[in-house]
């Protein structure tokens, strides 16, 4: 994370009390400067959140938290390996059922292409064109 000019401390205390606090920017702002108006807290968090350093450092969290939090393809892959082999536990210490490992191993045939239906969308057809459409040649002179 790049570091942010002209962001203070508290500031940043402010940006992470309002991810943690799920996203009250006013709570998060009471709660750091020990506001106890809720409209100054208010008025002041939104001014402080329109900031270009608070709105750069808040995007470099998010991006971080992201990369952190979210599991990515192969950390996918890899839980569901484990599931269909039996290696991963439930909540009780007790090996994955067979409905879940057949489950698992459904999802990484979807993920790998594997047993995938072909179809053929590939159609020969013969067009024909019939011109029976009689004109009446009293009504191409109006």
């Amino acid at each position: 994370m790049a570091e942010q000019k002209n962001i203070s401390p508290k500031q940043k205390r402010v940006v992470h009390e309002w991810i943690q606090n799920g996203f009250s920017a006013t709570k998060a702002y009471r709660e750091i400067y020990n506001c106890k108006d809720d409209i100054v807290a208010a008025v002041n968090a939104s001014r402080m959140f329109k900031k270009e350093c608070v709105q750069e450092y808040l995007g470099d969290l998010m991006q971080t938290l992201e990369t952190i939090e979210i599991a990515n393809t192969s950390e996918i892959l890899m839980y569901l390996t484990k599931v269909m082999r039996g290696q991963e536990k439930d909540a009780f210490g007790l090996d994955p059922g067979l409905r879940d490992r057949n489950q698992a191993a459904e999802l990484l045939e979807k993920a790998n292409g594997i047993f995938t239906q072909k179809l053929d969308l590939n159609a020969t057809a013969q067009v024909i064109i019939v011109e029976d459409i009689e004109i009446d040649d009293d009504e191409t002179e109006e």
